[in-house]
């Protein structure tokens, strides 16, 4: 019997050790990724400034022998125009037109208030700077020429207003901070962010960058060149055209579409910090730029043949886009609207439904197919002799690759075997029969 009780008590031992050493492991793979993602994050936050500022001078000096500096950099003049563009911006935003909506709860329980008037607010720019430039008011065209300049100041902004995010987050209360801010990793609360929706009064500081700062400001940065353009040749190519007017209704699209955003992973889980600051203020305008500057310094000729192709490839791609996107967001604001009866769906734990035809039984995530399309159709008129306009839709890429897998990881944890029978009965992610 003392034997039998031995053998127990050492079974048990050994147990417990066991599981003390896994533990352990698990810590230190733990610690082991955290020390990763902060070296990961530390090098991001190094490089892709660096990176924006190597890719606009390569456009505009092709052997790079404009050399870049603090002193050729920094401009006043380029600091305030960029501020003005912010403030201007804010002032669009607090206007009352428009419509305010709900969002959805995010992870912290919160439900904000969005004022949807994005759409307006980008004609009346245009309209405004169209009409100081045609006055001899305002010189346009230089968001072209003080491109470099304006990207700095945009990164020193960014650099600024992320301190001012991460000061901010120690005012709020532990329910608005998530995950990575609690844990005390200066690097990793920085690049990410602490805080969810930090606001100033009415305005959404999150909500506000993500459309009026990134895409309103990727608009007139296109327009500049534009304008470079016919100022230099007395008109536009033709292949400059056609990128600046592929992406304007892209970006107007967005804007129309604005309170789609307010629903959107980026809105109601991603903490606002240095990256997100950056990637709207520098890297959405900037980059999504580069075919545009590309062009009117590398000009392209094109035959009637290839532009009726590249037009038939962009409206394709932005067809499957638009119109997934549009029956994502009315089947998920009204899934008992009758033009969704006829549809199959799949009922989850949670009481919502998963839609199953259509767009969503051809692919889990048609609009990211669409949207990739879209970005191959305006790199397209750029030729085929450099890397740099397609860098873009490499970005594009590898960004929504990775987001399906997140979403995909989301949803199977939010909705388990109805999740997994969605998945066993759509078979394919983004591209048929291949992902």
């Amino acid at each position: 019997m003392n034997s039998h009780c031995q053998n127990q008590g050492s079974s048990f031992l050994r147990k417990k050790e066991g599981n003390i050493v896994r533990e352990e492991s698990d810590q230190i793979a733990t610690a082991s990724a955290r020390v990763k993602d902060t070296r990961r994050l530390a090098l991001l936050s190094v490089c892709l400034p660096v990176l924006v500022l190597y890719l606009l001078n390569k456009c505009k000096n092709e052997d790079g022998s404009k050399m870049l500096s603090f002193f050729t950099l920094w401009d006043l003049n380029s600091f305030f125009i960029l501020i003005g563009f912010v403030l201007f911006q804010m002032m669009l935003y607090l206007l009352p037109i428009g419509k305010v909506v709900k969002g959805k709860r995010t992870t912290t329980g919160e439900q904000d208030h969005y004022h949807i008037n994005g759409f307006y607010a980008i004609l009346i720019t245009i309209v405004v700077l169209g009409s100081l430039w045609f006055f001899g008011l305002a010189d346009v065209t230089i968001g072209h020429d003080k491109c470099l300049q304006i990207a700095f100041s945009g990164i020193s902004v960014s650099v600024f207003l992320s301190i001012v995010w991460f000061l901010k987050s120690f005012t709020v209360t532990k329910e608005q901070l998530k995950n990575y801010g609690e844990k005390g990793n200066f690097i990793q609360d920085f690049c990410m962010g602490r805080e969810l929706n930090p606001k100033f009064g009415k305005l959404n500081i999150k909500f506000f960058s993500m459309l009026r700062i990134g895409f309103i400001g990727w608009a007139l940065f296109n327009l500049s060149i534009l304008a470079e353009d016919i100022e230099q040749n007395g008109r536009a190519s033709l292949a400059l055209g056609l990128v600046v007017g592929f992406q304007l209704l892209y970006i107007l699209e967005a804007l129309y579409d604005e309170e789609s955003v307010v629903f959107t992973k980026e809105i109601t889980s991603d903490m606002f910090g240095y990256i997100m600051t950056f990637g709207e203020i520098v890297w959405i305008p900037f980059t999504s730029s580069l075919q545009a500057i590309y062009l009117l310094h590398h000009p392209q000729e094109l035959t009637y043949l290839q532009v009726a192709i590249i037009v038939l490839i962009y409206a394709v791609g932005f067809f499957i886009y638009n119109r997934s996107n549009d029956q994502k967001n009315k089947f998920r604001s009204h899934p008992q609207d009758v033009a969704f009866a006829g549809l199959e769906t799949i009922d989850t734990n949670t009481g919502t439904k998963l839609l199953v035809s259509e767009w969503w039984g051809w692919l889990r995530h048609p609009n990211y197919l669409g949207d990739i399309v879209v970005h191959l159709a305006w790199s397209l008129p750029c030729g085929f002799s450099h890397i740099i306009p397609y860098l873009q839709l490499l970005f594009c890429i590898h960004i929504l690759t990775k987001r399906t897998i997140e979403i995909e990881e989301d949803c199977h944890r939010r909705y388990g075997a109805a999740w997994e029978e969605y998945c066993r009965r759509v078979k394919y992610r983004m591209l048929p029969y291949i992902y």
